[in-house]
């Protein structure tokens, strides 16, 4: 027998470590997520430890994570910084390892302040919500156009076209172009505005006649924003009458004053000797010589 020994050259591998890069990404206005990518070669990973400092660089926060993600929240609005550090054991050595591409800067904005811009407008005539008009006759429309929101309105634009029988007259404030009122106004929060529009109906319109008024905010929602409306309506007009000879009947008769024709009528009533009267005693309408 021969026994033969044949030495070794051990050679000891080069342990790498290393942060390699540092992702930051924006969940939400408070919520961050970090992201470790590293290599590790020859030697134990152990964690990542994330440090959060604020802008006067005072610590804030710091996390351990076995992955290398960590989800991170801070509520306070303000710009920090997180740097990651990679944790090994080289042979039971502890090591660390960080670089530049490891370390972001971070933002949390303020919080968005949230506001409710609103407009309200109010319409009436004649100080009513529904009021009777005669044919001829001036009326007035009251508009109120008032902030009911939180923040101050600009430009707020009122508009009233007149209805079908109305005619506008004059305004206040504003401007009457082709039967339409138009006004523009700023308003503070809970500030109003009145105006006031001068109106006729030139002839008799049956029914309501509803008039609506509608105003638009750039700051509020929606168009138009609000709108409101107030209704007139006219006494139906009586037709004037007139007494005539009747010349077929020889009679005194009382017609409609459209309806005079001087081949049938006359306006002479001594060319009648027959009048209409009641008879008393029958109650009845009867023709009697004059």
């Amino acid at each position: 027998t021969a026994v033969v020994t044949v030495n070794k050259t051990c050679t000891t591998p080069t342990p790498v470590y290393t942060c390699d890069s540092l992702t930051v990404d924006k969940i939400s206005r408070t919520e961050f997520k970090f992201t470790v990518a590293k290599t590790v070669e020859n030697a134990t990973y152990v964690k990542t430890v994330f440090v959060i400092k604020n802008a006067a660089g005072a610590v804030v926060a710091t996390a351990d994570d076995a992955d290398g993600v960590y989800n991170y929240t801070q509520t306070n609005p303000g710009t920090y910084t997180v740097a990651a550090t990679i944790h090994v054991t080289v042979s039971g050595v502890a090591k660390t390892a960080t670089s530049t591409a490891c370390a972001k800067t971070f933002t949390v904005n303020e919080e968005p302040v949230v506001t409710h811009p609103a407009v309200d407008v109010n319409k009436t005539v004649n100080g009513k919500e529904t009021t009777e008009v005669k044919v001829n006759e001036q009326f007035v429309y009251e508009i109120v156009v008032k902030n009911t929101g939180d923040i101050d309105l600009k430009g707020v634009k009122a508009t009233d076209t007149a209805p079908t029988g109305i005619t506008f007259v004059s305004a206040d404030v504003g401007t009457v172009a082709n039967n339409t009122w138009t006004a523009t106004v700023d308003l503070k929060v809970g500030e109003s505005k009145s105006y006031k529009i001068t109106a006729v109906a030139k002839s008799y319109v049956a029914g309501t006649t509803v008039n609506k008024v509608c105003v638009d905010a750039t700051e509020v929602t929606g168009n138009p924003d609000d709108c409101d409306t107030a209704s007139t309506t006219m006494p139906k007009p009586v037709e004037p009458t007139i007494e005539v000879c009747d010349l077929a009947t020889d009679t005194i008769v009382t017609i409609k004053e459209k309806d005079f024709d001087a081949a049938k009528h006359s306006k002479d009533l001594a060319k009648c000797d027959k009048i209409k009267v009641c008879e008393l005693s029958s109650k009845h309408v009867i023709t009697i010589a004059t």
